[in-house]
């Protein structure tokens, strides 16, 4: 798994009380490289959440 990676998954019922939640929800204005960004599906509750950091 990789530390670096970021989510701007607004729909997510642990954003943005996570660490790696980035944006404002209003749109998605990225900075970063695409790799790093948590794509949907990849951090849900069906598969434990793998990459949520406490806030």
């Amino acid at each position: 798994m990789e530390a670096e990676k970021v989510c701007y998954q607004y729909i997510c019922p642990k954003y943005p009380n996570c660490k790696r939640a980035r944006g404002k929800g209003c749109c998605i204005d990225c900075e970063e490289p695409p790799e790093e960004i948590i794509r949907e599906g990849e951090c849900t509750e069906e598969n434990g959440f793998p990459f949520f950091k406490e806030d």
